[in-house]
């Protein structure tokens, strides 16, 4: 690079060695550091056992490990058995096991000379013979044949999707068809006709998934590769290493911060890979590159606990208001959180993504070119396979879920919102074979709520439960009976408030007539009261005219005897 006094020049060999959140490529193998000496052990272990299951934490590299570690050394001519020419079939369970198995054992014998509709023909034929017996694989290699000089590799990787498709529900059958998926694979690592071995990568927590497969289960106890956490060394060599690959230089002093703020965190790996990916972009554009990277530009992306989240924002805003909800549903699609909250992938076609957003596929691939673009790593496939209505959209890593903060409420709101699905289509089954009830309060408000804001469709809603119709006709069913049960009540409450009012209305005027009575009872009796005093009076009066009469009588009386003696008197003077 050559420096202009004033100007910062740019050079144009610098190409960031950084993957981001995706893993790397076989490709990328010049860049892959941190992991000596592991792919080795794998080799080991395949040779002696044909098999070999790379367990590991979410976010450990397994599928990296594989990719740049173990296959370019079987594409630089491994020698195994006498054969040293492989043929590596390339699968991932998603939301088809025998399928995409089928069209992987297709692409790996077509010789890169067959056209794609030849290639998917060829798969629709082998996954009909991978339906009908155990030994469909060893049946299918034989149909291509094999060189004398030809091993074969069938890489199962992100195994876990298995059992997300055993347990989806939308496939009655899926317990079926893991379990044959899981015989063929046990059938082609026992057999000892053809060369045929098999690596399956999945996260250790998923393990105890495996045990009821007895065959299986002994498979991986015998030859299982967990892969252990980075030592310091080891984050040292994937930070360094890289950067020197591409041209380019980092100072101590970012490198002993990477260091430490590593800590335990499940995603360290992915997150580091994105925040130096953009640490770099940032470097490129803003900073003289004759300078090493240093803490300026690693600030400048928002550190480790930020670079992620904030560089998902960015893309999220440069949608529009519609687009952002199509956006919204899309993320919500591609991602699960299972009964024990675990986080994992959901793979979905653009068609059926655009079917659930309800919109066109032509939206669906334009909000995926956002996250999928230069320097965007969040949504695969990469930017340089051209995307249609079949393609298989899928989210880079499990980190992004719990490291973006919208994706992160948007995955508790999915999960949440299945739960509650799940729930009516239970009692939906329940209420069809008389053994439950309607909903009522609080439960019918709950689900109401969620229909309103969900809005869910047929598309969406067979993802985890078949019987969508029944479901919501149980619900609206479960609605009307309790709107007419509460016009009842309040039918009844207008009846009831009716005959209040007339005994309210006749109890008053009743009361009103009391009180007139009593009124006139006590006027009455005031009357009374006062004629009886009248009649004490006059009696009074009476007894005293009685007595005056009396002592008028006396005193007439004693003139009358006075007028008797004074006679008697004159008589006898006479």
């Amino acid at each position: 690079m050559d420096m202009v006094p004033g100007k910062i020049i740019k050079s144009n060999r610098l190409q960031n060695p950084f993957p981001g959140l995706r893993p790397f490529h076989p490709k990328e193998a010049h860049l892959f550091f941190g992991r000596d000496g592991q792919s080795e052990e794998i080799l080991n272990n395949l040779a002696a056992n044909k098999f070999a299951a790379i367990l590991g934490a979410s976010g450990t590299g397994k599928s990296s490990l594989i990719y740049c570690g173990l296959l370019p050394i079987l594409h630089g001519g491994f020698l195994y058995n006498g054969r040293s020419k492989w043929r590596i079939a390339i699968s991932r369970p998603g939301t088809g096991p025998v399928m995409n198995l089928a069209q992987s054992l297709a692409k790996a014998f077509s010789g890169y000379t067959k056209e794609s509709s030849d290639i998917e023909t060829d798969g629709l034929i082998n996954q009909a013979i991978l339906n009908r017996s155990a030994e469909g694989i060893s049946n299918v290699i034989k149909q291509y044949g094999l060189a004398g000089d030809e091993n074969v590799l069938i890489l199962i990787d992100q195994f876990e999707e298995l059992f997300r498709y055993q347990y989806s529900g939308k496939d009655k059958d899926a317990l079926d068809k893991v379990d044959h998926f899981i015989n063929l694979l046990v059938n082609v690592v026992k057999q000892s006709e053809i060369p045929v071995y098999v690596v399956i990568t999945m996260r250790s927590d998923f393990i105890g998934d495996c045990s009821p497969f007895q065959q299986f289960t002994s498979l991986i106890n015998d030859s299982h590769y967990l892969i252990p956490r980075m030592t310091r060394d080891d984050f040292r060599k994937a930070i360094v290493g890289p950067v020197s690959v591409g041209g380019g230089r980092i100072s101590d002093q970012l490198v002993q911060l990477l260091l430490n703020e590593m800590g335990n965190n499940p995603d360290h790996l992915p997150i580091l890979q994105h925040a130096l990916m953009r640490t770099w972009e940032y470097w490129i554009k803003h900073s003289d590159t004759s300078v090493p990277i240093g803490i300026t530009e690693y600030e400048a992306i928002g550190r480790l606990e930020q670079a992620l989240s904030n560089h998902a924002n960015d893309a999220f805003y440069e949608l529009s208001a519609d687009q952002r909800k199509t956006c919204e549903i899309v993320f919500k699609s591609l991602t699960e959180k299972g009964a024990d909250n675990r986080g994992i992938r959901r793979p979905t076609s653009v068609k059926d993504l655009a079917l659930i957003a309800e919109t066109t596929p032509d939206e669906v691939m334009h909000v995926v070119e956002v996250f999928r673009g230069k320097g965007r790593t969040f949504i695969t496939p990469l930017p340089d396979i051209e995307l249609n209505e079949n393609s298989i959209v899928d989210i880079s890593h499990e980190s992004l879920m719990r490291v973006w903060d919208k994706l992160k409420i948007w995955v508790d709101e999915e999960s949440n919102a299945v739960k509650m699905y799940i729930r009516l289509a239970e009692s939906a089954d329940l209420y069809s074979e008389g053994k439950a009830n309607l909903w009522g309060p609080p439960d019918l408000q709950l689900a109401i709520t969620w229909r309103e804001k969900q809005k869910p469709n047929l598309a969406w809603a067979v993802r985890y439960h078949p019987a969508f119709e029944r479901t919501m006709v149980y619900l609206r069913t479960s609605e009307e009976e309790y709107i007419a049960e509460e016009e009842n009540k309040i039918r009844l409450q207008k009846r009831a408030i009716r005959r209040s009012r007339i005994v309210a209305l006749i109890l008053g005027s009743a009361g009103m007539i009391s009180i007139g009575l009593g009124i006139l009872a006590l006027i009455q009796r005031q009357d009374a009261i006062q004629l009886g005093n009248e009649a004490i009076e006059q009696r009074a009066l009476a007894v005293q005219q009685a007595d005056e009469a009396e002592r008028q009588r006396a005193l007439a009386e004693q003139k009358e005897q006075e007028a008797l003696e004074q006679k008697e008197l004159a008589d006898e003077n006479r």
